[in-house]
């Protein structure tokens, strides 16, 4: 079965029964919020463009330990049998330095001064959702379940370079998967949340993991923080990737 029709059997799967089922109005039409990502990588990397390319540990080999990454989400809630829409976009970044000799897209780096290493990642994330109303008037407005279906664009940069040479590239690809989240408010103004997206549906494969708590603050705004887990695995064209990131986040947004 081809991806197209994995994708269309996956729909009418998914959303014939969902959407009979999901009705109903939110409080408000959606939210925006911006944040930061603290983590930490682990995992291997390496890339070959004819030579054998070495395999390299991302802390212990390529010591990456300089990481920063930031991201934006939209989200417009489903209306009646009309399903929400769900954006968001995440930046990561991580450098380090290194002294042992490896190959890496043909070229030997083997400076006895080291090398420079950097893993630059950026994707895109679409998901079209329902919410499961009979959940939320089952606990009285205390608990809220939406199940969808994700598309994810993903831009995976490595670059090695030391004095006189530098090599990078950059692997782009797409996968399709699930998301699932589950959120609870124990007061009016205190949210918890779980929230899970898998993509698997192609020769790439993604998931993200976030459990955090949100606070609303004076009007429609929020802030909140949590724990979150990003894992990537791209083996494609010669670039492997296989990267663990996870720590902590912060953020701030508001409803509307």
């Amino acid at each position: 079965m081809n991806y197209f029709k994995k994708i269309m059997f996956c729909l009418i799967v998914f959303f014939t029964p969902v959407a009979v089922f999901a009705s109903g109005f939110n409080s408000y039409l959606g939210e925006v919020s911006l944040g930061g990502f603290i983590f930490d990588p682990s995992g291997t990397h390496s890339y070959s463009e004819g030579a054998p390319g070495t395999s390299m540990d991302l802390e212990n080999g390529l010591n990456i330990s300089d990481d920063k990454s930031y991201f934006a989400k939209l989200k417009i809630n489903n209306f009646s049998h009309l399903p929400g829409v769900y954006v968001s976009g995440l930046y990561m970044n991580s450098e380090g330095e290194n002294m042992k000799s490896f190959t890496y897209g043909g070229e030997l780096f083997d400076d006895p001064s080291g090398f420079n290493s950097e893993i630059e990642i950026l994707n895109y994330d679409l998901t079209v959702f329902y919410s499961l109303k009979g959940f939320e008037r089952a606990t009285l407005g205390k608990l809220n379940v939406e199940l969808g279906l994700s598309a994810r664009w993903i831009e995976a940069t490595g670059k090695i370079s030391q004095t006189g040479t530098s090599v990078s590239v950059t692997e782009k690809d797409y996968s399709m998967g699930f998301f699932a989240s589950f959120a609870g408010k124990p007061t009016d103004n205190i949210e918890l949340y779980l929230q899970w997206k898998g993509f698997c549906f192609t020769d790439v494969e993604f998931t993200n993991l976030t459990a955090g708590a949100r606070l609303d603050l004076l009007g429609s705004f929020f802030v909140g923080g949590g724990y979150m887990i990003e894992e990537v695995d791209i083996d494609q064209n010669g670039f492997k990737l296989d990267m663990e990131s996870k720590g902590v986040f912060v953020e701030a947004g508001m409803r509307f």
